[in-house]
């Protein structure tokens, strides 16, 4: 039997929320990313202009879901060097490392090694 959306937005969050923030916490690392995937479903549902037209809204919420979590999945296909430091560990702004191996110098034999090492050539 399909649910006819007559609720209001409070009592789809009370009853869906903690179930949609459980389903997105078991697809990320992060429950910072999690909550921010969640925050990104309720402002989208949140842009609906008619609430009573959707036939379930608990389907339409998780098919959302699905796809914020993919869409969190593509934007951070390459991890940065920040998310593999060990947290309190510095990152040394003076000379990043990135720059060291796009660097020109085509007559360095060190700066050759470590393109070599890198996969950079």
């Amino acid at each position: 039997m399909a649910e006819k959306n007559s609720r209001s937005f409070t009592d789809i969050v009370k009853t869906y929320g903690s179930q949609l923030l459980r389903f997105v916490k078991g697809k990320v690392k992060k429950t910072e990313d999690a909550e921010d995937i969640l925050q990104e479903v309720w402002y989208q549902f949140s842009r609906l202009t008619n609430m009573d037209e959707l036939e379930n809204a608990g389907a339409w919420l998780y098919a959302v879901t699905r796809n914020k979590i993919t869409d969190s999945y593509r934007k951070k296909k390459d991890e940065s060097l920040d998310d593999l430091m060990a947290d309190g560990e510095e990152v040394d702004t003076a000379f990043p490392i990135r720059q060291f191996l796009l660097a020109d110098d085509s007559n360095n034999p060190e700066l050759k090694l470590f393109k070599d090492i890198f996969g950079m050539n």
